[in-house]
């Protein structure tokens, strides 16, 4: 038993009838989703057809999109709760392709006011993205309270530093990671010829 609808053919008159009105800018469902130029079909022109009639009208008509809505893929998304300014620091690296003898840059975002703040480095070194650290601390003017990584060893490396400090250091795993972060860096690297 075959599970697919059969709908009933439509009559040639039809068609060019729905095809024209399709077109006109006059009509006041032209170029619209299926849902929409069917009701104004049945209430304006009294032409009754069913969503499937409507496809198959349509099928090689180049300027009707039968997938005309994409259901976009719900992620699940972590809840932060931030109290403050420098609450929490979200890190990552940027690569840039060794231009001007720089591997890339450090980028860390607060997660409460999304203020950015980067540092060029030559490597991916520890010791390197250590002082990246250091210059980015000092620019924001205080050490935050937590600070969230991806499990890179450039970050886990300087973990005795950030417990000197008083920050709580975490790492994050998944596809989520340090999204703040990432999102930033995607958007900072728009800029960078």
């Amino acid at each position: 038993m075959s599970t697919s609808r059969i709908t009933k053919p439509v009559s040639k008159k039809i068609k060019k009838q729905v095809q024209k009105l399709w077109h006109d800018v006059k009509f006041s469902a032209s170029f619209t989703g299926i849902s929409h130029f069917r009701n104004a079909l049945a209430l304006e022109k009294n032409i009754v057809l069913t969503r499937n009639q409507i496809c198959d009208i349509f099928r090689h008509d180049q300027d009707f999109i039968l997938e005309t809505r994409v259901v976009p893929k719900k992620f699940e998304r972590r809840q932060y709760e931030v109290h403050g300014y420098g609450t929490i620091f979200q890190a990552d690296l940027g690569e840039i392709g060794m231009q001007e003898n720089f591997f890339g840059f450090l980028l860390c975002v607060d997660v409460f006011s999304r203020r950015i703040f980067c540092k060029a480095i030559e490597t991916k070194k520890a010791k390197e993205v250590l002082s990246a650290f250091a210059t980015i601390f000092k620019e924001a003017g205080l050490f935050p309270n937590v600070l969230e990584t991806d499990r890179g060893m450039e970050f886990i490396s300087n973990k005795k530093y950030f417990k000197e400090h008083g920050i709580y250091f975490r790492t994050k795993i998944g596809s989520h990671k340090a999204a703040f972060a990432e999102n930033r860096i995607k958007e900072v690297s728009v800029f960078i010829p």
